[in-house]
């Protein structure tokens, strides 16, 4: 979902099927793993399997609704499906799942994402460009994770910070400092001084 934070006016949205996430419901529970149904402003989170890390890294403001999976059934559009758990754990259920109306990635190495197929960064981020009437050329993206892939291939001007996931520095144009040391803001200070 690409919201406009201003005006809270929807730019773009794809919603997970009910197929989807009942198929879901029993990889997880085949797997005996917590799942994180996700929408707008709320996540349901399963506790057949204990609870998952992911509200210690959730975006702010996400309220969490604990749930047994026999009793979501989801009042609000589910835009994203996560699992959380040991890196270990997530590279196996990565190689596990098949689904083939998902777009399967991860925004950290412990957090498995499912979306509908072919929803990512690059897809919202041409949304939003296009409706400001620019064009990708005059986009910058900066990146770390596997989910940000699709976006640094769709920019312009690509960048990958130093601590960035090996594919991810790949396809990168640029690479800055890490995070930790503020290496977007060193990328943009010397961009924008050279080219003024």
């Amino acid at each position: 979902m690409v919201l406009n934070n201003r005006t809270g006016y929807e730019i773009y949205s794809r919603t997970l099927t009910a197929e989807t996430l009942e198929a879901v419901g029993q990889f997880a529970q085949q797997e005996a793993i917590p799942v994180e149904y996700i929408s707008a402003d709320t996540v349901y989170s399963t506790t057949d399997f204990g609870r998952s890390s992911y509200s210690t890294f959730a975006p702010k403001g996400m309220k969490f609704s604990y749930v047994k999976q026999a009793e979501f059934f989801p009042r609000k559009p589910i835009y994203k499906i996560g699992f959380a758990n040991e890196p270990l754990r997530i590279d196996a259920l990565q190689a596990t799942i098949k689904m083939l109306n998902v777009s399967v990635t991860r925004s950290r190495r412990e957090f498995l994402e499912l979306m509908p197929l072919g929803v990512n960064k690059a897809v919202g981020l041409e949304k939003v460009v296009h409706q400001l009437g620019y064009n990708a050329q005059q986009v910058m993206a900066f990146g770390d994770e596997e989910n940000d892939l699709e976006m640094l291939r769709y920019a312009g001007v690509s960048i990958a910070v130093a601590n960035a996931q090996t594919k991810v520095k790949a396809v990168a144009r640029y690479i800055t400092d890490t995070n930790e040391v503020d290496g977007v803001a060193q990328f943009l200070k010397s961009w924008f001084s050279t080219s003024s």
